[in-house]
């Protein structure tokens, strides 16, 4: 069953599988990130259990590849600029920006099987480890600005306060 919004000149049709698969998909890489996060927060944990690392690190990149699918191929993001044209350069500047995470993802897993097949050298380790964590908050920084964008076509010109 389709759900329709309307309000006085636009319609936007929502589908309830998209939407389950969408709230799986978050549900799936938020509890990868928590565990990553878990597991680069706490050194003793980490240093006993760097194999984990590069587990989480292979989980998180086909996650995100299979995130950033859905939100290009059911074009969410058409769906906001078709309701609100105004964040068209906001929301081109988003998608943009999947390519690059994705690819600083894969680089940073690349290094960590690297590492790992050489005995996980300690600066080396430490670098990657750093990586990650700069990789998270960009990735955060996104995940925020989607939302945004996302809330700002909804509230305003769905919900009629633009």
């Amino acid at each position: 069953m389709l759900t329709t919004v309307t309000n006085s000149t636009r319609t936007l049709t929502i589908n309830p599988a998209f939407l389950q698969e969408i709230k799986d998909d978050n549900r799936h890489l938020r509890d990868l990130r928590t565990a990553l996060k878990a597991l680069i927060t706490n050194t003793a944990v980490l240093n006993g259990h760097r194999r984990r690392l590069v587990t989480l690190l292979n989980e998180l990149c086909d996650q995100l590849a299979f995130h950033f699918a859905l939100e290009e191929a059911y074009g969410y993001f058409d769906d906001a600029v078709d309701i609100a044209p105004r964040l068209t350069a906001i929301a081109e500047k988003l998608r943009s920006q999947h390519s690059v995470l994705f690819t600083t993802l894969v680089d940073i897993v690349v290094d960590a099987e690297d590492a790992e097949r050489n005995g996980f050298p300690s600066e080396r380790f430490d670098n990657i480890v750093e990586r990650v964590r700069d990789f998270d908050d960009a990735l955060s920084e996104h995940e925020a600005d989607e939302t945004t964008v996302i809330f700002e076509a909804m509230d305003r010109d769905i919900g009629g306060e633009g």
